[in-house]
């Protein structure tokens, strides 16, 4: 059950934060900005459960 209400949470601050995001930006570079941290944040997680050595 609290593991809903976080994710009503969230989805209702990035909903707030997107609307708010795109009154101040162009809609390509809002969406670029989007991408670009999604991939940051992926990256990370993708190097961390690689499989392999590690230094």
């Amino acid at each position: 059950m609290l593991s809903l209400l976080l994710t009503a949470l969230i989805w209702g601050f990035a909903f707030v934060a997107q609307v708010q995001g795109m009154d101040s930006m162009s809609p390509m570079f809002f969406n670029a900005a989007l991408h670009a941290g999604s991939t940051v944040f992926g990256a990370d997680s993708a190097v961390d459960a690689w499989p392999g050595e590690r230094g």
